[in-house]
């Protein structure tokens, strides 16, 4: 038989399964199931067991409820790498990459072209291109690659190039004879 444990009378004043119903993050809310359980009169190692987590983690659950009341079982910040676009918005730098395209004269967007894009305008620094290509998948927009624009195209003379050739005439910039349909 387990040894009685001792909790606090607010923990039985306490009615976890309304506020798990309320709650919508997920871990929180196994945590008030979980003292719920155990406001049953149901054990420790049952719980853990019900619930498919270690019997450490009830404990824990249990001395947080303890310490700090319904506030210490909610989530705690998560410790880790600081992310480089908690400044920006990641719209911003999406839109500046489209931006970037629509201006580009010539050529294709490349990854060395972003990497300065994020550098200049947002102070963001990879340490190699991999996290730009990341990025982009991220972004969903490594497909760019749009066509070549030649720097000294001119737009007229391709409209006319193309209305000329069903005339069957000549093009009137190079001279050549075009293909009669």
């Amino acid at each position: 038989m387990p040894r009685p444990r001792s909790l606090p009378k607010s923990f039985y004043n306490e009615n976890f399964k309304s506020l798990a119903k309320k709650q919508t993050h997920h871990r929180v809310k196994i945590r008030l199931m979980a003292m719920h359980h155990i406001q049953q009169g149901h054990t420790y190692a049952n719980t853990a067991k019900t619930y498919l987590v270690n019997i450490n983690a009830v404990n824990q659950w249990i001395a947080r409820y303890k310490k700090d009341g319904i506030k210490g079982l909610n989530e705690k910040p998560h410790t880790g790498r600081i992310g480089l676009f908690a400044k920006h918005s990641l719209t911003k730098i999406f839109d500046s990459i489209i931006e970037m395209n629509e201006n580009k004269k010539g050529g294709r967007i490349r990854l060395i072209e972003i990497d300065q894009l994020l550098k200049n305008k947002f102070d963001i620094h990879y340490k190699n291109l991999n996290g730009v290509h990341n990025l982009t998948n991220r972004l969903n927009i490594s497909w760019i690659s749009s066509r070549s624009k030649h720097p000294k195209q001119d737009l007229e003379a391709q409209s006319l190039y193309k209305k000329l050739q069903t005339k069957g005439s000549r093009c009137p910039a190079c001279g050549h004879r075009l293909k009669q349909s």
